[in-house]
């Protein structure tokens, strides 16, 4: 990896994106398959009725996509989720990193840098966006509980007393309950 390579990821690392996400049972391809099948099947049920849901869904889909080498279908995820919020940091994040993946250096950096500027001036949307990051951890599985809680407890924490809709705060509120719930019975 070059230095304006690892300076790249570097930066990226500090933002929300599904393409962060550390699960470990993701080194395996089988795993991925059947992860994706779980979250899409899910997703096609109407289990995930809100818009915070689904948007949260097909950013995990864009993800789980790309790294089972279905592009055109991530893409495809990472589309729904901005035709339901064109400012949903992950969603942004996500395209960012799979156009730079692609080959498109200069503008996913150039990209990079507006949404560093716009993230800057808006905090929110970065406890917003480890929120969502926080609501998908536990697809893949009990042992990753306990890092969903934390970041939610962060989040609740950094967000209660700042100027955003009670409605967000009270949902957060809420995943962070079912944390606390399916950490008490696994």
């Amino acid at each position: 990896m070059d230095k304006e390579e690892a300076r790249f990821r570097q930066r990226f690392q500090a933002f929300p994106s599904s393409f962060n996400l550390e699960i470990e049972e993701l080194k395996s391809s089988k795993k991925i398959v059947l992860f994706k099948k779980k979250v899409e099947e899910n997703v096609s049920s109407e289990i995930y009725d809100s818009t915070t849901e689904r948007i949260r869904m097909y950013n995990l889909l864009t993800f789980l996509n790309w790294r089972a080498n279905e592009n055109d279908d991530a893409y495809s995820y990472n589309r729904k989720a901005l035709e339901l919020d064109k400012e949903n940091i992950v969603s942004l994040f996500n395209r960012l990193w799979m156009r730079r993946e692609d080959g498109y250096l200069t503008e996913a950096n150039e990209e990079l840098n507006r949404l560093a500027k716009l993230a800057e001036a808006n905090t929110n949307l970065l406890l917003i966006g480890k929120a969502e990051i926080a609501y998908c951890y536990p697809i893949f599985g009990p042992s990753y509980l306990l890092k969903s809680k934390d970041m939610f407890e962060d989040v609740v924490r950094k967000l209660v007393d700042k100027d955003i809709h009670p409605d967000s705060i009270f949902s957060l509120k809420l995943d962070l309950g079912i944390m606390y719930r399916k950490l008490c019975n696994p």
